[in-house]
């Protein structure tokens, strides 16, 4: 999804209505009870970049949570990887694991957690099981190591 730009036919949220969200996550004012009180945080942190320059609330990498940069990772994977979405064609591994390297490079998410997610094989554990046979071509996750 590109911010500020429809998700669905009239639909969009401007980047003061997007902090206003996050900050209500919780309390009288926000939908979730205090035992679901980072929801936001997790959900709302793959907008996030590590430098600090992400939105809505603009944190760094040491101001993120570990889920939150962990939910990053997989809300990015999945999007890039999903075949039900109307405005885009489901990505190849390849095509999902060259983007969200450059995704590390621009400082987006976080490089350490992504080279995690490359070497313990989670990426094709989750082709494996939930990706078309199509999508899955070969992978050399060397091709998407920084040195």
């Amino acid at each position: 999804h590109v911010f500020g730009e429809p998700v669905d036919a009239g639909f969009s949220l401007t980047s003061v209505e997007s902090t206003e969200i996050c900050a209500r996550g919780v309390g009288p004012d926000g939908p979730f009870p205090e035992s679901l009180a980072r929801v936001t945080e997790y959900a709302g942190g793959h907008h996030e970049k590590m430098d600090g320059t992400g939105y809505p609330l603009g944190l760094s990498k040491n101001e993120l949570s570990l889920p939150a940069r962990i939910m990053a990772i997989a809300d990015i994977y999945e999007a890039l990887t999903a075949s039900d979405r109307p405005y885009k064609k489901a990505k190849t591994l390849t095509e999902s694991l060259k983007i969200m390297s450059f995704m590390v490079k621009d400082k987006h998410i976080d490089e350490d957690l992504f080279r995690l997610f490359l070497n313990s094989g989670v990426y094709q554990q989750y082709a494996e099981r939930f990706l078309d046979p199509s999508q899955i071509d070969e992978v050399d996750i060397n091709d998407y190591l920084t040195a």
